[in-house]
């Protein structure tokens, strides 16, 4: 009797790279991208940011060197909006090639302020004020607010661009104090926003929103001081 042995080939695995980071970033920021080869397999990079022309833009720092394993460089992106790839050669030490490159999109971030007043006679910690798009969270800070005084809040969202239409940012006060309030005199405050044929620009609907939150900030900042249990004083009567 005979008996066939059949071997299926197995085929000699590449070298293991990649590349990976924020897919979305403002413009000019700064941010970090891993690249990474198999633990124990040394290899040498070369890493560049790359435009639709394949053009060299940004800057990279360590964009050239060694890992065995991964590591961490920082990329700073271009000052205009656009689709860009980090475009990185790994050369191993049995002389294979891999490329590998990472889209990312730089857009103009969105910039939102909110001014925070605190009526009371005592410095309020730990305040967070929350921002909403279209009912969505996109982001929080937190903030100390001294006693009969008022405080600058400003949060900056790296988003997709928005579809045209209107749109809702919320501000919300996450404190339940009395006497510590959004510039409108309460925990939350809503405005619609337009984006596209209706809005004269994003750019645009931006700078109205803070220009209106900075003048009324400047109202409760320039006013008399708050000596009536955290009240503005009343007129007399004549």
């Amino acid at each position: 009797m005979v008996i066939m042995l059949a071997f299926a080939a197995v085929p000699v695995q590449a070298n293991y790279a990649s590349v990976t980071g924020p897919m979305t970033l403002g413009v000019g920021s700064t941010s970090e991208f891993t690249l990474e080869v198999d633990s124990g397999v040394t290899a040498t990079y070369t890493a560049s940011l790359r435009d639709s022309g394949n053009q060299s833009v940004g800057q990279v720092d360590s964009a050239y060197g060694q890992l065995n394993g991964s590591t961490v460089i920082n990329v700073t992106m271009p000052s205009q909006p656009g689709t860009y790839r980090l475009w990185v050669v790994f050369s191993f030490s049995d002389n294979t090639i891999r490329y590998k490159d990472w889209i990312v999109n730089v857009v103009e971030p969105y910039v939102f302020e909110a001014v925070v007043v605190n009526d009371g006679e005592m410095a309020m910690n730990g305040v967070t004020v929350s921002f909403l798009v279209d009912g969505e969270l996109v982001g929080s800070k937190t903030v100390n607010v001294s006693a009969s005084s008022s405080t600058a809040v400003n949060y900056t969202w790296v988003s997709a661009p928005l579809s045209n239409g209107a749109h809702t940012l919320e501000i919300r006060l996450d404190s339940d104090e009395q006497f510590v309030n959004l510039y409108t005199g309460g925990k939350s405050h809503t405005v619609t926003f337009y984006v596209g044929q209706q809005d004269y620009g994003g750019t645009n609907w931006i700078m109205g929103i803070l220009l209106a939150i900075i003048l009324l900030g400047l109202v409760w900042v320039y006013r008399k001081p708050v000596r009536n249990l955290g009240r503005p004083r009343g007129r007399k009567k004549r």
